[in-house]
Formats: C-alpha cells, sequence, structure tokens
C-alpha cells in the first residue's frame, strides 16, 4: 500500500470505461486535470483488445500530463458492471467481455503503481457528489443514460455498494414484465427500455414497419448504431419517430425515478450520460412531469431532480476521489468547496476514430 503522504504529493489517474469511448486522466485532489486521452472502445473483442486499449489510453494521459508512471500515486478504473470493490474482481459485465477478467492484474503488472476498480456508475455519482449537482448534499443517487443506463448512490460522502456489490443497478430493475430481454440476460430491464440501445432498437424496429425518420438520411441508412448527436439532431430536426420514442424513454425513466424517491428518499437525483447531455432539455421535462404526478411524495422539491453538472468528467472526478480515499486523503471531506479545473495540457483533439459520447 502506498505511504498516505503520496495523494497529495503524486497524481492520480482515472479511467472511464464505457461502451464507446475510453476516457483516461490524470488530475489531484483539489479537482485539477493535467491530463486527459480519449480513445474508441474495441468491438467485437476480446477482453485483451480491451485491456490494451485501457492501457494505451492511460499512458497517453500520463505522457500528455508531463509524467511518468513513478509520479502516479494510484488509479482508479470505472468497470460498467458489477464490481467486487474488496476484491479487484469484475463480477459482471453484461455489455462488455469483461466479465472475471483480470483487468486490475494486468495494469498493476504494466505500470506498478496501485489499481482499484469499481462500477463506473458508482464513480459517475461520487464525481457528482464531491464536485458536481450533488455537492453538499447528505444523500446523491446518480443515474447515467448512455449505451445501457446505470447508477450509483452516495450517503454521507461514502458510497453504498450493497452486500454483493451491487447495490444501485437501476438499470437492471425490471420496469414491464415480459418486456424486451435486456443485455444482462433479463427481461423487462430499465436499460431494455430507455438505454441508448434501447432506443436505437425501437427506432429500427418501427422504420422496418413502414415508419420514416431523418436519421435515415443523417446515418446513410444505416441505423445499426444511432448516437446521442444524432439523436439530438433528429429532435431538432422535429422528427416524430425520435421524438415518440424519446417521450416513451422520459417516462420510464421518470417512473424509475419514482421508484427511487420511494425506496431511498435520497436529496438529490442527478442524470447524465451520453443520452441526458444531448438531449436533456428534452427529456428532463417529461421526467419531472411523471414525478411531480406521484401521489406519495412528501414534500415538494424543485431541485430534487437534476441534470449532471460533470458530464464526461463525472466518473473520471469520482474516480480521482476514490483513489486518492484509498491513498489516505477524503478530498470530499478535505477539498468539499473546490472547482473542477482542467488545464489546456488536458485539452485532445478529437480521435477521428474515436466516439465522442456513451
Amino acid at each position: 500500500m502506498v505511504r498516505k503522504a503520496q495523494a497529495t504529493e503524486k497524481r492520480i489517474v482515472a479511467v472511464d470505461i464505457g461502451g464507446t469511448k475510453i476516457l483516461a486522466a490524470v488530475g489531484d485532489i483539489r479537482g485539477t486535470v493535467y491530463g486527459r486521452y480519449r480513445c474508441s472502445t474495441p468491438r467485437d473483442c476480446g477482453a485483451l483488445d480491451i485491456f490494451q486499449a485501457v492501457e494505451s489510453a492511460v499512458a497517453a494521459a500520463i505522457k500528455k500530463a508531463g509524467l511518468r508512471p513513478g509520479d502516479i500515486a494510484g488509479m482508479a478504473v470505472g468497470i460498467p458492471g458489477v464490481v467486487d470493490y474488496k476484491r479487484g474482481r469484475i463480477v459482471k459485465t453484461p455489455n462488455m467481455p469483461l466479465t472475471e477478467a483480470p483487468l486490475r492484474e494486468f495494469l498493476f503488472e504494466r505500470f506498478g503503481f496501485p489499481v482499484v476498480l469499481e462500477n463506473d456508475c458508482n464513480l459517475g455519482a461520487l464525481g457528482e457528489a464531491w464536485l458536481g449537482a450533488g455537492r453538499h448534499c447528505r444523500s446523491v443517487f446518480g443515474v447515467f443514460v448512455g449505451t445501457g443506463i446505470g447508477s450509483g448512490f452516495v450517503r454521507k460522502q461514502k458510497l453504498w455498494r450493497g452486500a454483493r456489490y451491487s447495490a444501485g443497478e437501476i438499470g437492471h430493475m425490471v420496469m414491464q414484465i415480459g418486456g424486451p430481454v435486456c443485455g444482462c440476460g433479463n427481461a423487462g430491464c430499465l436499460e431494455a427500455l430507455a438505454g441508448r440501445t434501447a432506443i436505437e432498437r425501437d427506432i429500427r424496429e418501427a422504420v422496418a414497419q413502414g415508419e420514416t425518420t431523418v436519421l435515415t438520411e443523417l446515418l446513410g441508412g444505416d441505423l445499426s448504431v444511432v448516437r446521442s448527436r444524432a439523436l439530438r439532431a433528429a429532435l431538432n430536426a422535429g422528427d416524430p419517430l425520435v421524438t415518440r420514442v424519446l417521450e416513451r424513454a422520459g417516462n420510464v425513466l421518470g417512473a424509475a425515478c419514482i421508484s427511487v424517491r420511494h425506496l431511498l428518499d435520497p436529496q438529490r437525483i442527478v442524470l447524465g450520460g451520453g443520452v441526458m447531455e444531448a438531449c436533456g432539455d428534452f427529456l428532463m421535462p417529461r421526467i419531472r412531469s411523471v414525478l411531480d404526478a406521484d401521489h406519495m411524495r412528501s414534500a415538494k422539491a424543485p431541485d430534487e431532480v437534476c441534470l449532471s453538472q460533470l458530464g464526461d468528467y463525472a466518473v473520471i472526478v469520482g474516480g480521482i476521489a476514490l483513489a486518492g480515499k484509498l491513498c489516505g486523503a477524503n478530498p470530499l471531506k478535505k477539498y468539499p468547496d473546490v472547482e473542477l479545473r482542467v488545464l489546456k495540457s488536458a485539452a485532445q483533439k478529437p480521435d477521428p476514430e474515436s466516439n465522442e459520447e456513451s
């Protein structure tokens, strides 16, 4: 274990492994990001390909920050699935071939500094609780709508992981008995009804039945993958099909937030992820409308539900906070009022092969 002084003397690496992109960044416990690197997540591949992509992204971020691996105190990696945090074990990744894959050992062997694995949305919620929309809240529930849907719960500045490390997996909460089959294998999960892959599926099915959409022209007839920016463009064009599909997704997300309200009663529910970043101004009124119709709400709280303030950096900031705690400094307690600061040296021209969203 690294000595406790290292958290303030050295930098921390945080990595967000998403369904379409890998983002690695180097920062410190005062909320400053010194270098970052983004690349595409390999598709239709095995675990080793993803391992190597993460390794390359981390090395590039460290280099961009003007540092060497010996300058790094530790690293936190956000995994899109269930993670045994204490053992560093990837238990289940429904949308990626990383189940039981030894990523922590691989990265430690390559870089030589401590590595901790955590659910990506747990890190996102922790990031929003520290420097984002949940700052100074007693409890924060983060919901992240991207390729799939994940969530995390922070209470009294600590992650609530549950007895088997899968607490807060709202994306796999069953919302419709006998509904569409989810990537996890269950049917009717929230993710299978309102995640981006579900939105893509609903659009493709409608087109197969004869409906038209501006997306066909925007994407050259290929609707196999519909990015969030394309959904935004279709909304801007007033596309009836995309509008209807997103309205339905917003209503389902609102219903899920009602369940969160009654089960956990968090002070704040923060919604983020690529779909919310691109289409949040359309989705949030529908989510709030469903919440406002809840007859069991105990009191009005106008700021109960809000959009993420950190965007792409939510998981990164949460990773810095978690790795900082492991190195002996709790940023949420030590630096509760700092602001996220991204140095110009951390700016990166988009990789033409990378996907700039979830």
